[in-house]
C-alpha cells in the first residue's frame, strides 16, 4: 500500500477505534444508573416506579 492508503486505514481504524469506545462507555453508563436503580428500589418497586413515569409522560403528551 502507498502512503494515502496507510493513512486513511489509520484515520479509518481511529474513527472505529473512537466510536466503540463510545457505545461502551454509554453502555457502561446506562448499566450504572440501572444498578444504583436497582439498589435503590429493591424488589418489584423498579418495574412499577418506571411503569408509572411512562404512564404519567403518555397521560402528558395525551392531554396536549
Amino acid at each position: 500500500m502507498d502512503s494515502v492508503g496507510n493513512l486513511l486505514q489509520s484515520v479509518a481504524q481511529g474513527l472505529t477505534g473512537m466510536i466503540a469506545g463510545a457505545f461502551r462507555a454509554v453502555s457502561i453508563a446506562v448499566y450504572g444508573v440501572f444498578h444504583a436503580l436497582q439498589t435503590a428500589l429493591p424488589g418489584p418497586w423498579l418495574p412499577i416506579v418506571v411503569a408509572g413515569i411512562i404512564g404519567l409522560v403518555i397521560w402528558l403528551r395525551a392531554k396536549n
